[in-house]
């Protein structure tokens, strides 16, 4: 592993893990009744999960998490 990766994926992995830590507390913020918003944090715990699993290696955690940013974009996209 060279050195800038040695870095850069832990440092990635800490940023999803501050956003999801930060959507979990906002998801009751402002709780007005169960909308499609308070699946967000879940959506980025698996985004997480995916990415922690890309760091120990996981070859086909890379797939999983192209295809959780391409839902997720078409999710913005038609919603």
């Amino acid at each position: 592993m060279t050195s800038i990766y040695r870095y850069f994926i832990p440092i990635i992995t800490l940023i999803h893990g501050f956003f999801t830590i930060y959507l979990f507390v906002d998801m009751f913020s402002d709780y007005a009744g169960w909308t499609m918003y308070h699946w967000r944090p879940f959506f980025m715990l698996v985004y997480l999960l995916a990415w922690v699993l890309i760091q120990f290696r996981f070859k086909w955690a890379i797939g999983l998490y192209l295809a959780l940013s391409l839902f997720d974009g078409a999710c913005r996209y038609v919603y």
